[in-house]
């Protein structure tokens, strides 16, 4: 008799131990599935940011040298055979456009290819959601595959800028589309930037047509 209920206490001991476990097991992985989804979202938002801030550094900075390099102004972007009181054609300068046009996209393909395999640091603090652990904890790299393109338009653009004066803008428009590889997920988005390579105010109406525009997109606002 004191032998069976011996047994009996030791099989309730293992089925009360097995349901603990079980419980603790569950716990850990609903807890773990849970981080991981959290994570992943700030992860990747740190990875977005960090590819954002890369591409706009080096479209700014590559924009900047070429134009010192070409000595870009809108006296050797734009021709006119107006004269001072108005602008009866306007023709693009082709040649320095070109090379202004395929410097930038070289130039910015070349160093955002250095960035292949991006890397992103952040603290661990930062997953937390806290604000008083945020940015604090050792650093953690987080890499990813980067891949992207970039394109150059020259836009003309007209505006009124008060009784029969217009300014005529010439800008450049750099648009770099992306893609990510982030923890086997997919991210695409394009960056976007302008930037005014000269400008001029043309006494007089703003003419009905432009002349020999090639190759420059033309708004009039």
């Amino acid at each position: 008799m004191l032998l069976r209920r011996k047994m009996f206490k030791k099989r309730n001991f293992r089925r009360r131990r097995r349901i603990v476990l079980l419980v603790v097991f569950v716990s850990i992985l609903s807890l773990a599935l849970y981080l991981d989804s959290t994570i992943q979202g700030i992860v990747e938002g740190l990875v977005i940011k960090n590819a954002q801030g890369l591409i706009q550094d080096a479209v700014n900075q590559t924009v900047e040298e070429t134009q010192k390099q070409l000595n870009i102004s809108y006296d050797n972007l734009v021709l006119s055979d107006g004269n001072e009181k108005s602008a009866a054609s306007l023709q693009v300068n082709a040649p320095v456009v070109n090379s202004m046009k395929t410097a930038v996209i070289n130039t910015v393909s070349k160093k955002l290819y250095t960035y292949r395999n991006l890397e992103t640091t952040f603290q661990i603090g930062s997953i937390t959601g806290s604000a008083i652990l945020s940015n604090h904890g050792p650093d953690i790299p987080i890499y990813c595959d980067f891949y992207s393109f970039v394109n150059a338009e020259i836009v003309s653009k007209f505006s009124g800028a008060g009784l029969n004066q217009t300014v005529h803008r010439v800008m450049l428009t750099v648009t770099t589309k992306y893609c990510l590889m982030i923890i086997n997920d997919r991210y695409e988005d394009s960056v976007t930037s302008d930037y005014c390579l000269g400008e001029s105010v043309i006494v007089g109406e703003v003419p009905n047509s432009y002349g020999s525009l090639y190759g420059v997109d033309t708004d009039t606002n």
